[in-house]
């Protein structure tokens, strides 16, 4: 399971990076701190496309602001599976 989310993240980077045009943008990505993210592979793919990827502090989960959307799409996705 872990290697397929992992999968999945290089190929979105990889899908956003392409469509992306960046010219001479120094491009920022900020991270939290789930383990697919420090992956060797992603750390890899981000250097060799010149992304400088920072990391959130641990136990900071307000300052992730999709943490924000995730209830909501909890309570969407489990109102429609219960159909």
């Amino acid at each position: 399971r872990g290697n397929l989310f992992f999968l999945i993240l290089l190929f979105f980077f990889y899908e956003v990076l392409k469509r992306l045009t960046r010219g001479s943008l120094l491009m920022r990505l900020i991270l939290d701190n789930a383990t697919m993210h420090k992956t060797r592979i992603i750390k890899l793919f981000l250097i060799k496309e010149k992304v400088k990827f920072i990391f959130l502090p641990v136990k900071s989960s307000f300052l992730n602001l999709a943490e924000l959307v995730f209830p909501f799409l909890k309570k969407d996705l489990k109102g429609n599976l219960s159909m």
